[in-house]
């Protein structure tokens, strides 16, 4: 037996790993249920409708999902175009967000 994170036991198989290590986490559950899946994302990602990126939308959503990226935050430089196609391509996959300059010339 081997321990989780918050110290409760549990069983694993022969080879040391969790007896369900090869399936992929359900991730459809509520918000305010606590879960211990992990999940692979990428907060800051481009696509061609950024200044500075020449990947499609499409093939940014391949790549993600080739990757076996959970989710993805696509956030071009002041623009939401490139998010919007991303996520009519795979809508659970592609977080809407943009990348903006202040006043300051600081970016977010």
């Amino acid at each position: 037996m081997k321990c989780d994170r918050v110290g409760r036991r549990r069983s694993s198989d022969v080879d040391g790993a969790p007896a369900n290590a090869d399936r992929k986490p359900d991730l459809r559950g509520s918000l305010n249920q606590p879960t211990n899946a992990t999940l692979r994302v990428d907060l800051h990602s481009h696509t061609n409708c950024s200044h500075d990126a020449v990947t499609t939308p499409w093939d940014l959503v391949e790549r993600a999902r080739e990757a076996n990226l959970d989710r993805i935050a696509v956030t071009d430089h002041g623009c939401l175009d490139g998010a919007w196609r991303a996520r009519e391509i795979d809508p659970e996959l592609v977080i809407i967000g943009e990348e903006i300059r202040c006043r300051c010339r600081t970016e977010l």
